[in-house]
């Protein structure tokens, strides 16, 4: 075409509202002069900062002319092919395979409200930023201390994230604080009552309370639960349930004589030790369940449970249990430890991984009462009986002074059973299970599993050590590095030994999947198949340590550029290798296969695919949500002292951040609705919601982190508007308008993200797993809070209690100073921090548009419009307030234990 000829279409400058009326415009902006005489919002096709945007991009130049600038652009570009016309969130979310995108296109009216254009902006792109040096991490905001209890979390853990940002800091501190004093006010008043009924009748039963014990309450509630419905009355039910799993806890305890014993476990053992043994023996023989059940629950772990982790030789460990369970002819084995040519410690060696397998399976979710004819809580009742003898053998046996392979693959499946419990009332990783964790980590580096076997040549020649053996060695090690993936290296406990430890295994092994079969030993194709995903988890755990290595290093400054391009490198590995599309595949037909040497156990291979595919994406997608979310944390806090120099920083990492939690949100989501139960059956559920819980958490701090900012940003603005009033000032920009409504929205917008993750959990997660229970009913806290837009305000309130009266105990006060590290000794705390223009001045007008736009792309919720925002207070209903005074009183002595000693523990603080 001749350019001569050709004209470009131009778009038109007139506003909206006059050219739909066809009157005359003066095209001023923001806001015409006709629309600010008739107080309407002013739109034009294309808003003030687009048209800006237009004259920049002729003068950017394509190429870097230092290496010390890198473009601000997606993290995910280098996965996708650039498409200027796509939006940032499909384009980030495009994998290298076929440009699938996580996100589908939201078109702009589609009935679910939405903001004008003049309210949104496309995420700015290919601005420069220059590398820098930095220190992410201050020693302060890792520790934590209640209790008797001091340990310094890992770096991207829960408490470490919450320490990491001042917002959440002071929000959960508050929410503590709060709970625990209007905890104490319950028990002072019940302490003051009268004689409990308890103690007036020795025959009363204290477990079970009755009308005369409801009688002689104090009737008048503690004042300060006439100011604000509290915390407390949201998870009381939490709170009665996490004590009756204490007292359980405390019951179950093991025997002191287990623990200090000076005999061993051998052929030739101290007569006393073979008594003790003798009478374990019978105690587990009559909790032992029938054949056929064995049989099932045996399956049923080959087929659910295995597949994720596979630890043993199957074939092996079959032969093993022949030779421990004695097939009588009575409904029930009969255990066989002695008389035989095997060693009395292989005997019992394996029994206790028998019994942990059992317990595993017995806890599942997808447990069948009409199958196995047991009631589903006796058969937890029995599984809890199961561990404890497995925890008494492996004690016997002492396995860190008796070190091999068969303790430690029973030491990890015990660990896996305490982490698969759904009744486990911790979300995520506790300080006691990250010690366990570190140790089975020790020992096996101790019996040199991080070596392929190949590397021993002692185990070809010897009689006792086939290729079975061999084979068991890799599995324990490619097994531990899976559990050190999703619990050490996404939260940030990665250092450069890990590191090299994976390497190595990699450089002698070579091959993993070809190193399961030989010429003298040959494996299932379920195995293969099992172990090419299990290589290709280990090779992403690479690069994903790699990535969080350059993140977390304490003893150096984390180079920004390192983070960006490792970012880079764990986002492409993970769509080439788990592509998410493969989720909703039609073409793709269920792969099941029957396996005769696992007492024919029926794996769905596609299944087990499709599951690590969605636990590695959320995986991957949560660990670069908490990186962008801590950079951009760190930058926010820097802005004060250099704004124009840190405000690209900030902009650009807490739109990475989320864009990130909203790919990771919508992946949820579309597995909580059951979009992917195409592939992923319920079968395959028990391995993935542990995590799916502990993710939920993590966004919902996340959308707390933002929330809290466009609150704080609100009442700031309110204040700033109080004072401009009393001056002759009248007439504000219409960008103040602009940011007002932008800020309302942001808030509106992830409300209702939360609602609906909080729906999904209530409904799907909830009545199995009491970790989710209780983090679920808190997350109601939060959205009553933030329905009666009052979120700022229930943070000030407990701060302004704290510092200017004396209505929160010194005792929490301190205690609360030592669990979040926030101290009463800064009277102007909130308002130098919080409550101060300069910490938020870089949530700006272009920002908000920015986030608007990407809030705009996503449509796993219904959105709110400018003219509608939500705002809701009505009061939710609860059971009679009586219940849990009631129950405060009965268990009286073990709650005050819980205020004095323990403060920190209370379920989801």
């Amino acid at each position: 075409m001749n350019d001569k000829n050709y004209r470009k279409a131009r778009p038109s400058f007139v506003c909206l509202v006059c050219r739909s009326k066809k009157v005359k415009c003066d095209k001023a902006r923001p806001s015409c002069g006709r629309c600010r005489k008739t107080n309407k919002l002013c739109v034009y096709e294309i808003d003030t900062d687009q048209l800006a945007g237009q004259f920049d991009e002729g003068s950017a130049t394509s190429s870097n002319a230092n290496t010390n600038e890198m473009a601000i652009t997606p993290a995910t570009s280098a996965t996708s092919s650039s498409n200027d016309d796509a939006s940032p969130m499909l384009r980030n979310a495009s994998k290298i395979s076929n440009g699938t995108s996580i996100i589908s296109p939201q078109p702009e009216n589609t009935g679910f409200g939405g903001s004008p254009n003049s309210l949104k902006m496309k995420p700015l792109q290919n601005q420069k930023i220059k590398n820098v040096k930095m220190r992410l991490w201050h020693p302060n905001d890792m520790l934590v201390s209640f209790g008797s209890t001091t340990f310094v979390d890992l770096p991207y853990g829960s408490h470490s994230f919450v320490e990491s940002d001042l917002y959440l800091r002071a929000l959960c501190a508050a929410l503590h604080g709060d709970t625990i004093t209007e905890l104490r006010s319950r028990l002072t008043n019940i302490s003051a009552a009268s004689t409990p009924a308890s103690m007036e009748n020795p025959s009363h039963n204290p477990t079970v309370p009755t009308e005369a014990a409801i009688t002689t309450r104090p009737k008048t509630l503690p004042n300060n639960l006439d100011r604000e419905i509290h915390p407390l009355k949201f998870i009381e039910k939490a709170i009665v349930k996490w004590i009756e799993n204490t007292t359980e806890l405390v019951t179950n305890h093991m025997p002191l004589e287990y623990f200090n014993t000076t005999h061993t476990i051998d052929d030739s053992m101290h007569p006393s030790l073979l008594r003790s043994l003798h009478t374990l023996a019978r105690e587990i023989e009559v909790i032992l369940l029938d054949k056929d059940v064995i049989d099932i629950l045996l399956k049923k772990f080959y087929s659910e449970v295995y597949p994720f982790y596979p630890l043993i030789d199957i074939p092996t460990f079959e032969k093993k249990l022949k030779n421990v369970l004695l097939n009588s002819n009575g409904r029930r084995y009969e255990l066989n430890l002695y008389g035989s040519t095997t060693g009395i410690r292989l005997k019992l060696e394996s029994l206790a991984l028998f019994l942990i397998i059992i317990s595993i399976t017995l806890r599942s979710p997808t447990y069948s009462e009409e199958e196995c004819h047991i009631l589903k809580s006796n058969a937890l009742e029995t599984a809890r009986q199961l561990l404890i003898f497995a925890q008494k053998l492996l004690s016997l046996l002492n396995g860190f002074k008796f070190t091999n392979e068969n303790v430690l693959c029973s030491l990890l499946y015990l660990f896996l059973a305490e982490y698969l419990n759904p009744e486990n009332r911790d979300v995520d990783i506790t300080n006691d299970k990250i010690m366990t964790l570190k140790c089975l980590n020790t020992l096996a580096t101790q019996i040199g599993l991080y070596n392929d076997p190949s590397s021993y040549p002692r185990y070809d020649n010897d009689p006792f050590t086939g290729e079975a053996f061999q084979q068991f060695r890799r599995k324990l090690w490619i097994g531990i590095q899976s559990i050190n993936f999703q619990i050490f290296t996404s939260n940030g406990s990665s250092t450069t030994q890990n590191s090299d430890y994976l390497k190595i295994f990699l450089d002698t092994a070579t091959n993993v999947t070809s190193l399961l079969s030989s010429k003298n030993f040959e494996v299932s194709e379920i195995e293969k198949k099992i172990f090419s995903i299990q290589e290709d988890k280990y090779e992403f755990h690479i690069i994903v340590a790699r990535l969080m290595n350059s993140c977390t290093s304490l003893t150096t400054d984390q180079d920004l550029f390192e983070i960006l391009e490792n970012i880079k490198s764990t986002l492409a590995f993970m769509h080439q290798r788990f592509p998410i599309s493969k989720l909703t595949d039609f073409e793709i037909t269920s792969d099941i296969q029957t396996e005769p040497q696992w007492r024919n156990a029926e794996i769905n291979l596609t299944g087990v695919e499709a599951t690590e595919i969605l636990n590695m994406n959320i995986l991957g997608l949560s660990t670069i949500m908490n990186v962008y979310n801590v950079l951009s944390f760190h930058f926010e806090k820097t802005t004060g002292t250099n704004t124009s120099n840190n405000e690209p920083y900030f902009h650009k990492f807490i739109l990475e951040g989320i864009n990130a939690y909203l790919k990771l949100t919508t992946l949820i989501v579309d597995y909580l609705k059951g979009n992917y139960s195409l592939h992923i059956k319920r079968d395959n559920e028990y391995c993935l919601n542990k995590y799916a819980v502990l993710t939920l958490v993590k966004l919902w701090l996340s959308q707390m982190a933002y929330s809290l900012r466009f609150s704080y940003k609100k009442e700031i603005r309110k204040q700033q508007k109080v004072i401009n009033s009393t001056t002759f000032l009248t007439n504000y920009p219409e960008d103040d308008d602009k940011l007002d409504t932008l800020l309302n929205l942001g808030i509106s917008h992830i409300q209702r993200q939360m609602q609906v993750l909080v729906d999904l959990a209530a409904e799907r997660l909830q009545d199995t797993y009491f970790g989710c229970y209780q983090a679920t009913l808190m997350a109601k806290y939060l959205l009553y809070v933030m329905d009666n837009a009052a979120l700022p305000n229930f943070i000030n309130r407990f701060w302004d209690r704290a510092f200017n009266t004396k209505e929160i105990p010194e005792g929490v006060l301190y205690k609360l100073n030592m669990k979040w590290g926030l101290s009463t000794k800064n009277h102007n705390f909130v308002m130098k921090n919080l409550m101060n223009p300069e910490s938020l001045k870089n949530i700006n007008l272009k920002l908000l548009k920015q986030i608007e736009y990407m809030f705009e792309d996503t449509t796993f919720y219904k959105h709110p419009s400018p003219a509608t925002f939500d705002s809701n207070n009505s009061t939710p209903s609860f059971d009679s307030e009586e219940l849990l005074n009631q129950f405060l009183e009965i268990n009286f002595d073990q709650f005050l234990g819980v205020i004095n000693d323990n403060l920190g523990e209370l379920p989801t603080l």
